[in-house]
């Protein structure tokens, strides 16, 4: 039993607001193979306690998971790296 497939993903990342952010997740992301399709980050109004979303293209959910635990070892994400399947077109 194999429990791997392919999909696009919704990925959300709680963060602590700081430089580099978006240059770590677009490495992690290279690293696994992950394709951004979008990232959405809107007005941070809190920079302890702000959030944005990545859709990718379609790609193993082993590598999200190998991203998300990465990125959560990162000191300005805050929580658990929240991933669903996602519809694509």
């Amino acid at each position: 039993f194999k429990n791997d497939y392919t999909s696009a993903f919704y990925v959300r990342v709680n963060y602590r607001d700081q430089v580099g952010i978006t240059r770590d997740v677009g490495e992690i992301c290279m690293k696994y193979g992950i394709s951004i399709n979008s990232m959405l980050q809107n007005q941070v109004k809190n920079s302890n306690d702000a959030m944005f979303v990545i859709i990718t293209e379609p790609c193993a959910v082993s590598a999200i998971k190998m991203a998300a635990a990465e990125i959560e070892r990162y000191d300005w994400c805050k929580g658990n790296t929240f991933f669903m399947p996602s519809l694509s077109s």
